[in-house]
């Protein structure tokens, strides 16, 4: 998603959400909250395998994320991303 950095997973990106160039509007939210924009800033100056570390972190914590389905959920899981199910 960062165009200087394409071919690797880096930081790269988080370079351009700070400047105010993030590509997906969740991301562009965090740099609006002082706290959220402090703990990337926070990252980003510490050693890379801090941020190897905690982005690990969250996938497993994002992968915990149950789906909600029926009436839990406001939407229903599509068979096909790009269609609505019929």
């Amino acid at each position: 998603m960062d165009p200087g950095s394409f071919l690797t997973f880096d930081l790269g990106y988080y370079h351009t959400v700070l400047k105010h160039r993030a590509q997906f509007r969740s991301d562009a939210a965090l740099v609006t909250n002082a706290v959220a924009r402090a703990d990337i800033a926070g990252v980003m100056s510490s050693p890379s395998e801090v941020f190897f570390e905690v982005f690990s972190r969250s996938m497993a914590r994002l992968g915990a994320v149950q789906v909600k389905t029926g009436s839990q959920g406001e939407m229903e899981i599509r068979k096909h991303c790009a269609v609505v199910n019929s």
